[in-house]
């Protein structure tokens, strides 16, 4: 809960930041590994997801950003019901069109395998490249690690657009 605060108390500051505030949506390739209650026993899916983002740059190299994912089927017994992350975004402009970056922060992901809810909480981390096709349109493509505790690992790969207002 207190991550679901933390990133409605982000949204409304960035929605307020006039000057690089973006928005984006990606979608997303996600494995995921549970650990059952036998701890030698886990249970594997691939997952289908979406991802909302809104971020704000404060200068080329630095950005804060959080993230809403949703997964779009159930695999193996198991659904991603949601996955809410902040990061700090580390920036590397490598043209004025394309940058790579890097990720750091928290996820707090939750699934449900055969109606039972499994949540997890666990640093969170990412890297990207970043192509603009002018100032406000840019595609994405990204590796993140959402959750590497146990019962849950996830791993992601997305691909995205964002908007700069």
């Amino acid at each position: 809960m207190r991550y679901l605060i933390m990133m409605l108390v982000w949204l409304n500051l960035a929605t307020h930041a006039k000057a690089d505030t973006y928005a984006g949506i990606a979608l997303g390739y996600t494995a995921v590994e549970l650990a059952l209650e036998n701890p030698t026993s886990t249970q594997d899916a691939n997952i289908s997801t979406t991802t909302l983002q809104l971020g704000h740059y404060f200068n080329d190299y630095f950005a804060v950003e959080s993230r809403f994912n949703n997964g779009l089927n159930r695999s193996g017994g198991i659904h991603l019901s949601s996955v809410i992350s902040v990061y700090a975004k580390a920036n590397l402009p490598m043209t004025k069109q394309f940058a790579l970056y890097a990720l750091a922060g928290i996820s707090h992901s939750k699934l449900d395998y055969n109606a039972q809810e499994t949540a997890a909480s666990s640093a969170s981390f990412g890297l990207g490249g970043h192509y603009a096709f002018d100032k406000r349109h840019a595609m994405t493509l990204e590796y993140v690690n959402l959750a590497d505790k146990t019962p849950l690992r996830t791993n992601q790969l997305n691909l995205g657009y964002q908007y700069r207002f």
